[in-house]
């Protein structure tokens, strides 16, 4: 048996865990946990009566399930660090995505303007030949009202040679 000397006790501790374990998902660094506590003892009056292994025990207990605490912890980080891994390679993927149809749909734009200007242009100067068609149909119209109102006497056509008029020349095989 041992005899404990003291008749008053008081055990306090704080503990941080590692810094290079707790970065938030954005890389920044967080406060990092600690773990604080006190446990006072009470008088003892009897000191014969102690026994030192269940404080022991005790200590033992909340080193594992400190340890324990730890590795959780270390793993929930280790894997917020590859969802954010995954998620940053994936908004990446998803931009360069669309930058591209971005580019495609542009070119598209332009070929179609494209194709549309010819269009235009050719509808354009459709309608220029066809203004011209209608100016030239006009003034004919015109000189033929003109011509049509001036009354000229009209003469005989003048035939060329004689015979039936059938203009094969100077009557062969007659």
């Amino acid at each position: 048996e041992s005899e404990l000397q003291c008749t008053h006790m008081v055990l306090e501790w704080n503990i941080t865990l590692h810094s290079d374990l707790v970065d938030n998902i954005a890389g920044e660094s967080v406060p990092q946990p600690r773990l604080n506590g006190k446990l006072k003892l009470k008088e003892l009056t009897n000191t014969g009566d102690v026994a030192v292994m269940p404080f022991l025990e005790l200590v033992a207990n909340f080193q594992l399930a400190r340890e324990q605490v730890e590795a959780t912890l270390e793993d929930q980080v280790h894997n917020l660090k590859q969802q954010r891994a995954l998620a940053k390679s994936e908004l990446d993927n998803m931009q360069k995505a669309k930058i591209d149809t971005q580019t495609d749909m542009y070119k598209m734009f332009a070929i179609i303007l494209n194709e549309k200007k010819k269009i235009i242009e050719s509808l354009r100067s459709d309608l220029e030949d066809l203004s011209e068609a209608v100016e030239y149909y006009q003034e004919l119209e015109e000189r033929n009202h003109f011509i049509s109102s001036v009354e000229t006497p009209l003469k005989e056509p003048r035939g060329r040679g004689r015979g039936r008029g059938r203009g094969r020349g100077r009557g062969r095989g007659r």
